[in-house]
């Protein structure tokens, strides 16, 4: 029998969104991250978006309540449909407990 396919861990569920709204404004991950910066995520640099979007790092509430200000989106629309979260909690869970 043949193993099965290794499924993905990730520790978030609004890289992708993240990542769409930023290039939708026109910021690199190096002016996001000095806009982030600016706003008081002092940690938060260029290597740490890229993990954001990749869904590797998690989001903390009030990291994702800046993000949303500084991109200019309802925190709502960082989010995917509930139907693609109910169906990546296997992978949610398993990449927490990574």
């Amino acid at each position: 029998m043949g193993q099965q396919p290794k499924r993905r861990r990730f520790r978030n569920v609004v890289g992708k969104q993240i990542a769409s709204a930023r290039s939708a404004r026109g910021l690199t991950q190096e002016a996001f991250a000095a806009k982030l910066q600016i706003a008081g995520l002092d940690g938060l640099e260029k290597t740490g978006i890229s993990k954001i979007e990749h869904q590797v790092r998690s989001v903390q509430d009030y990291e994702l309540h800046i993000i949303a200000h500084i991109l200019k989106v309802p925190i709502e629309s960082l989010f995917p449909p509930l139907g693609e979260t109910k169906d990546s909690l296997p992978d949610l869970k398993e990449g927490y407990q990574s």
